[in-house]
């Protein structure tokens, strides 16, 4: 495993282009927080939740510096496999110490304000399912393919700096409280939509 601090990246963006593939792990530009929810959180269960896993505490350089880390396994292990790799990389080249908890705090509740909301249902079909074991065992996409669609996962932007705009794909309303509108709010958000099932989202608004 190689891991080295990256001083070009933008500390206040996200992480940078990545791979993920059987046995192996490319990661650029990710901030050690971000690593420790991967480690602990995603890889560990092996699929992606609705609710991301909320690292708190540790010093002020866990969010702002970067670091580029490559990290290979034997013998093709899958991304469950791999997390116990992860975790000790973090524990020897960081010296972190995790413990898992729960605390009280402000969340925000999603609600419906009418009977009949106007989303759009997913068509069948129309996009990939996920989990990490998919997406390590995909195929590259070759030079002018277009990239498969995968549900619960979207194109997030921010257009002219001000309006933030995203496009979901074969998203559960758990998904799109938990998995995107948390991160942006800054709070957890709990659905409490009571609606089933997968919508195509597209939501602007100023943060």
């Amino acid at each position: 495993a190689s891991v080295k601090l990256n001083t070009t990246c933008n500390s206040e963006g996200g992480p940078g282009p990545g791979s993920l593939t059987p046995g192996r792990f490319d990661l650029h530009c990710v901030a050690l927080r971000s690593l420790i929810g991967m480690a602990y959180g995603a890889f560990a269960g092996g699929n992606l939740n609705s609710r991301r896993m909320e690292v708190v505490g540790g010093p002020h350089w866990m969010d702002t510096d970067r670091y580029d880390i490559s990290a290979k396994a034997e013998g093709g292990a899958s991304a469950p496999q791999m997390a116990p790799m992860l975790q000790s990389l973090l524990e020897d080249r960081f010296q972190v110490k995790v413990h898992v908890g729960s605390q009280e705090g402000s969340v925000y509740a999603l609600t419906v304000l009418k009977d009949n909301p106007k989303l759009q249902r997913t068509k069948e079909g129309s996009c990939v399912p996920m989990d990490l074991t998919s997406i390590m065992s995909r195929p590259a996409v070759k030079p002018g393919e277009p990239r498969p669609t995968y549900c619960g996962m979207g194109r997030p932007e921010k257009s002219d700096g001000v309006t933030f705009i995203s496009d979901w794909y074969g998203m559960t309303m758990a998904e799109f409280a938990g998995r995107m509108l948390s991160p942006v709010l800054g709070r957890p958000v709990i659905d409490k939509t009571g609606l089933t099932g997968q919508f195509d989202i597209h939501l602007e608004f100023v943060p």
